[in-house]
């Protein structure tokens, strides 16, 4: 089984392009379902994180998501500390995923996460593909998705890996600059030729998936 890496920073378009690689037959781990999970079901870790952020942060026994951001937002080392409780939670559950498709007989398994080298994950990942778009881009889907405030979108991306640390540290680049229909080339190219690289597709695999590199 191969684990391949997606990771990109806020409004890059990485969920997208992780729905283009599953479409060609990738399982598929997203993370911020599993910490959306956590958060909700996980009590040890909904008390570390009332215990460091207030009780404010949680409601109906589950931990509220905008009021936890904006608490580790705005205090100094708030987003460190929120990260260094929830990811041993959120990657605990994450590793069972994996054994789960490994038990299953999976073959590839996308792992989708935007803080894919800060949890160490990338460690698990055999290789890892950096989704990267135009800074306006990024403003734009944010804005339009969340409904934040230009100010409160760049504070957000500050705290996040530059684009050129994501790009360094990841073996392969998609560039969303362009239709959804050529990123959608752009993605299974990538993803293919990953795989190629790692020995994952056999000579008559190379014919049958060859088309989709020709859409």
């Amino acid at each position: 089984m191969y684990i391949i890496g997606i990771c990109g920073r806020s409004g890059s378009g990485k969920s997208t392009v992780a729905g283009f690689l599953r479409s060609i037959g990738a399982a598929h781990i997203d993370a911020d379902r599993v910490c959306h999970e956590v958060y909700d079901t996980n009590v040890h870790c909904i008390n570390e994180l009332r215990c460091r952020f207030g009780d404010a942060v949680v409601r109906d026994g589950r931990i509220h998501r905008p009021t936890l951001a904006a608490r580790a937002y705005s205090e100094k080392d708030g987003i460190k500390e929120l990260n260094r409780i929830a990811h041993k939670y959120i990657v605990e559950d994450i590793e069972a995923l994996v054994k789960s498709y490994g038990d299953r007989g999976k073959r590839v398994v996308l792992l989708d996460a935007p803080l894919l080298f800060e949890s160490g994950l990338d460690s698990r990942c055999d290789k890892i593909i950096a989704v990267v778009a135009p800074c306006s881009a990024q403003l734009k889907r944010l804005a339009d998705r969340d409904g934040k405030t230009a100010e409160e979108i760049k504070k957000r991306l500050s705290a996040q890996i530059s684009v050129k640390e994501l790009v360094a540290r990841s073996d392969a680049v998609v560039v969303n600059d362009c239709s959804l229909g050529n990123l959608r080339k752009r993605s299974i190219r990538c993803m293919l030729g990953l795989l190629l690289a790692l020995g994952g597709i056999v000579a008559e695999e190379r014919r049958r998936l060859y088309a989709y590199k020709t859409r």
